[in-house]
């Protein structure tokens, strides 16, 4: 059964699953109130619209679904190499993209093989290692192949359709307020051609500054709006203990949302979950989550520092250098994911214990709807309101993706 559908900002006759649902709501939601609030970074000023925080989710009193498979892509028998990405489409049809191979491969929603395309090449049908914005518009397969420029679009059956260059959108200065932005890497295309994306924010007097991450909308060259500052890293952590910032975007291009982890320096914290309207960065919702920390054991500390490897100017292996123990959290990362369902609502999963892990979907309202507990080493590809794709990894390595439905 889907997760209480949100009847009420949802018109027309369209199901969840449809590729065009998210934009019907997000046309009739209804808006949360907002309050101006001004960020000053390194002399980037911005306005942003940002909405009043809700209380701490409770994920306690959501209800808890069941998963129930429906269909199941073994990895062995598909011969998968590493699965990269996932697109749900109309229908309950099936995209993965393959990176390695520089494939896609379409299924059916009963798991059968319909078609394929690509190959390593710079020909129509041909792909580099570098896919994003992997989506249906329609009964089209939408893709963005970023380092060859070019867009292909790509029928159910795997078929080309056509394709398309498209300019490379990195514009070299980019005014916002006094500071330049000096990097784009487009994510998602909208539906008027505006490509978003994320960039690197400099001081225009000291390019070699970084001032800030940020979430930005770009027409062409000329024409860059900057929708939400992503969060900064905690740079008192090390590698690969530190959590560094997530940003989701939306599969039918309406919305995106970024995760902050408010403190790691204590056991038991809190996540803060902000999603943003696509068209022009009004904030929608803003989610605490609270978590309980997981310790990180110190052998865990001791293998990585002794599995660490550096050079010297010269090339030379240098000894393996030790963790610096202050820079060691007390506690795991406590968000490992964060997705976004082409029925609007965002999905988080939050650690609960070194190999546990709880997902926890969040409406468009910012309210907790449901949670379930994550199958071992399982990780989450796409969702739906009736549906969610998992990858599955068994104990060789080999990834399957398998389609449930939720219950109760």
């Amino acid at each position: 059964m889907p997760i209480e559908a949100e009847q009420d900002q949802t018109s027309g006759d369209e199901p969840d699953d449809a590729p065009g649902a998210l934009a019907q709501q997000d046309a009739t939601r209804r808006r949360i109130p907002g309050r101006r609030v001004e960020f000053w970074l390194f002399g980037l000023g911005a306005s942003v619209l940002g909405a009043i925080t809700l209380p701490p989710g409770d994920q306690g009193s959501a209800p808890a679904v069941t998963l129930i498979e429906e269909m199941r892509l073994d990895g062995n028998k598909e011969s998968f190499s590493v699965v990269f990405t996932v697109a749900a489409g109309p229908q309950n049809r099936l995209a993965v993209w393959f990176p390695q191979d520089r494939r896609i491969v379409i299924y059916s929603q009963a798991g059968v093989r319909i078609g394929s395309i690509g190959r390593e090449g710079q020909g129509p049908g041909e792909f580099s290692n570098s896919l994003q914005g992997l989506r249906w518009v329609g009964d089209s397969l939408w893709v963005n192949d970023v380092l060859l420029s070019r867009e292909t679009v790509i029928s159910n059956e795997g078929k080309l359709i056509r394709t398309r260059t498209v300019p490379q959108l990195r514009p070299r200065v980019a005014r916002l307020g006094v500071s330049e932005m000096i990097s784009f890497t487009g994510h998602m295309r909208a539906a008027d051609g505006a490509v978003l994306g994320m960039s690197t924010i400099a001081r225009a007097d000291n390019p070699s500054l970084v001032s800030a991450r940020a979430v930005m909308r770009v027409k062409d060259d000329t024409a860059s709006q900057l929708l939400a500052i992503v969060p900064s890293a905690d740079a008192r952590w090390e590698q690969p203990f530190a959590y560094t910032p997530r940003v989701a975007y939306s599969p039918v291009g309406a919305m995106f949302a970024h995760a902050q982890v408010n403190s790691m320096a204590v056991r038991d914290g809190s996540i803060t979950i902000s999603a943003f309207r696509a068209i022009d960065g009004d904030t929608i919702f803003v989610r605490t989550l609270p978590y309980a920390g997981v310790s990180i054991p110190r052998r865990v500390v001791d293998s990585i520092g002794g599995a660490r490897r550096s050079r010297d100017p010269d090339g030379r292996p240098l000894p393996p250098q030790p963790l610096d123990a202050k820079r060691v959290p007390p506690v795991y990362v406590p968000l490992r994911e964060l997705l976004l369902g082409s029925d609007g609502r965002t999905w988080a999963v939050i650690r609960e214990s070194a190999n546990s892990f709880k997902a926890i979907a969040i409406s468009q309202q910012g309210e907790v709807k449901a949670w379930f507990k994550l199958p071992p080493n399982a990780r989450i590809m796409a969702a739906t309101a009736a549906h969610i794709w998992l990858r599955e990894e068994d104990a060789d390595g080999v990834q399957s993706i398998v389609r449930y439905r939720f219950g109760t």
